[in-house]
């Protein structure tokens, strides 16, 4: 634990080095990109000048509300792909994570990455910091050569990242995946749903205006059938209630569930 004053010490300290760090690695202030919460809630992230597009502080919001809510960040292993300025992944530090690896192929954003977690864990509780990694290198070389062990993964490319490029990218990520690990993808609302790998399983989907969330989880090859079968059954059952609902009055209802085309 950091006294109160020590604690407010060293967040003064962080910013006045942000600005510092910022500019020296060619990056600019944004006054909207800040950690959200936790021992460095409310610390301002530099962002590359160029080249990278921050997540809303909305969609943050809404990410982190959901890992909360699952209590999976305290002691987690989190991997931020295509990381930018590194705000997914030093949110989740600041939020408890023990080991976060910052993944980013532009040798600029990778040096404010780096500026951005000198600054986190120089506000960090003193014992307690995080080990923070920047993989300053392309997220697929990253993903096929990590050893892995991770329970939280962000991937938010840029949207003109092809799918069949994406979907190479999550297919490489599964051996590197904890039982149970989380797996979220930001992508463009206009953008199709990614293609799925065997071991990567699709809990939910999300839209926030022009972004969508795409959450889902590691899981075992019988976990998957059973997930599918699941799914074919809540489909039938919608289906069958959309028919029974639509047909005219007075008509014998379809004995077996209508299949949708």
């Amino acid at each position: 634990m950091v006294g109160e004053e020590g604690w407010r010490g060293g967040m003064r300290e962080g910013r006045r080095g942000g600005r510092q760090a910022g500019a020296a690695a060619g990056g600019s202030l944004d006054p909207m990109t800040r950690i959200i919460s936790g021992f460095a809630g409310s610390l301002v992230l530099k962002v590359p000048r160029s080249g990278t597009r921050p997540t809303s502080d909305r969609v943050r919001e809404a990410i982190f509300s959901a890992l909360d809510a699952r209590d999976v960040l305290p002691g987690a292993h989190v991997v931020d792909l295509y990381a930018g300025s590194g705000a997914l992944g030093l949110e989740a530090a600041s939020r408890g994570a023990s080991a976060v690896t910052l993944v980013e192929r532009a040798s600029g954003a990778a040096s404010i990455c780096k500026a951005n977690a000198a600054l986190v864990r120089r506000v960090a509780p003193r014992g307690a910091e995080p080990e923070i990694t920047v993989a300053a290198q392309a997220a697929q070389t990253f993903l096929d050569h990590t050893p892995g062990g991770f329970d939280v993964v962000f991937l938010d490319p840029p949207y003109d990242l092809g799918p069949s490029e994406l979907g190479k990218a999550l297919a490489s990520l599964v051996r590197s995946l904890r039982p149970g690990a989380i797996v979220m993808v930001e992508r463009s609302s206009r953008s199709p749903e990614p293609v799925w790998p065997s071991g990567i399983a699709l809990d939910r989907r999300k839209d926030y205006g022009e972004t969508t969330l795409w959450w889902a989880s590691a899981v075992h090859s019988d976990e998957e059938a059973g997930a599918d079968a699941s799914g074919d059954r809540e489909r039938d059952a919608a289906a069958q209630a959309s028919a029974e609902a639509h047909a005219p009055a007075g008509e014998d209802q379809p004995a077996e569930p209508f299949q949708s085309r």
